[in-house]
């Protein structure tokens, strides 16, 4: 159990995913961008924010992701490539995320909150023969904030072939 200055209570959260700490705003921004950018089709229609959601398949996923991950790896490797280090990076991010969404929509319900419950017990506690559970709590990394990182930053170009 928690109690804040207020006097306010809440149960531990521990053993609760945490995922403000887990996820970038700032890479998140950056991905709603690359995916507004790109959510007009051929035909000039704009397609639903969820679209990708009604199913594609995992083999689809798949073929794009080494696309983008080649142009990634180009680029690192001082190569050019059709897409900026961004965009493909954003590519592989939705690429990844559809991947995962299908492999854990196949599941059955029973089958996947046993999974996660599997996943959330051994984050808490990996060797429960040993009794050494490695929870703890860790201070945010130090460094400039998000805003102070990002205030005089130029935009990135995809560099053209």
């Amino acid at each position: 159990m928690r109690t804040f200055t207020s006097g306010a209570t809440r149960d531990d959260s521990a053993d609760k995913p945490d995922y403000e700490g887990y996820l970038s705003p700032v890479v998140l921004q950056r991905f709603g961008a690359y995916m507004q950018q790109h959510s007009i089709q051929a035909d000039g229609v704009q397609r639903a924010s969820d679209n990708w959601q009604r199913g594609i398949p995992k083999e689809e996923y798949l073929k794009s992701a080494w696309r983008h991950f080649l142009a990634w790896w180009l680029a690192h490797r001082g190569g050019t490539s059709r897409e900026s280090v961004e965009d493909a990076l954003c590519a592989l991010l939705f690429n990844v995320q559809g991947y995962l969404h299908e492999l854990l929509t196949e599941m059955s319900p029973a089958t996947l909150a046993g999974a996660l419950q599997h996943i959330y017990s051994v984050a808490v506690n990996p060797n429960p023969v040993l009794g050494q559970p490695t929870t703890r709590i860790v201070e945010p990394l130090p460094g400039p904030t998000v805003e102070e990182m990002f205030a005089n930053a130029a935009p990135t170009q995809a560099v053209e072939p």
